[in-house]
């Protein structure tokens, strides 16, 4: 019962995006599947919506589409970010404060299931300078 309850309110609520997505993927008229002289049934249409690659449009309304590499690849991005700036509070240090140069703030990945709170405004740093990287290692410091 539960489970022609979850088909027939995604066939109520996303049947605009269904009806795209099983022609495009799967060849099929949506609206034979469901009222057609062969309609396919709730357990073939819940497995065939479960089967919608995360590109779909139906998976993309849904928030289906963020998927583990999506995650793993926004975090390694934002980790990468934070390594960048922490180089650049290092090589900040090793020039005087009359030459400093200001970068922009760095973007975080915005992820369709987390609210992100914006940073506060991060300290400015100038960017990275191969000879000031070149002289900090060579001091020691």
């Amino acid at each position: 019962m539960a489970l022609a309850r979850g088909v027939s309110a995604m066939l109520r609520d996303d049947w605009d995006d269904l009806e795209g997505d099983f022609q495009r993927y799967f060849g099929l008229n949506l609206v034979e599947c469901v009222l057609g002289p062969h309609a396919i049934g709730i357990r073939r249409l819940k497995v065939l919506i479960e089967a919608l690659p995360p590109e779909s449009s139906t998976a993309r309304r849904r928030g289906w589409w963020w998927t583990e590499d999506a995650e793993q690849g926004a975090t390694q991005a934002e980790l990468l970010t934070d390594v960048a700036r922490s180089l650049r509070v290092v090589v900040n240090q090793n020039i005087p404060k009359g030459q400093r140069r200001f970068d922009p703030p760095m973007p975080r990945w915005e992820r369709p299931h987390l609210q992100v709170e914006p940073d506060p405004q991060p300290e400015r740093t100038a960017p990275l300078d191969r000879e000031n990287v070149r002289a900090m290692f060579l001091q020691g410091g």
